[in-house]
């Protein structure tokens, strides 16, 4: 018998043989699943905050935003060179 199941621990945290043989054969995938669903710790009375998208200053900056990603850098065979010591 294995008890080391994670889904099984977060369903029936009590663990033990009565555990097992609820997980293995008297609960149904259904019964489980809505289980995990309650388990999944969501706060249902949250309040949406609005969110404020700033966005991106001027050109300079989305360049430097980018090149950190490589996107609009222009990389020379000459640097790559240098830089491994070619």
């Amino acid at each position: 018998m294995s008890l080391d199941n994670t889904t099984m621990m977060e369903i029936y945290p009590y663990g033990g043989l009565l555990a097992y043989i609820k997980y293995h054969y008297i609960d149904g995938v259904t019964k489980q699943s809505l289980m995990l669903m309650d388990k999944t710790r969501i706060v249902y009375n949250y309040k949406a905050k609005s969110i404020i998208n700033k966005g991106i200053k001027d050109e300079k900056e989305l360049a430097d935003v980018m090149s950190r990603f490589g996107i609009g850098t222009e990389i020379k065979i000459e640097d790559v060179k240098k830089e491994i010591g070619d």
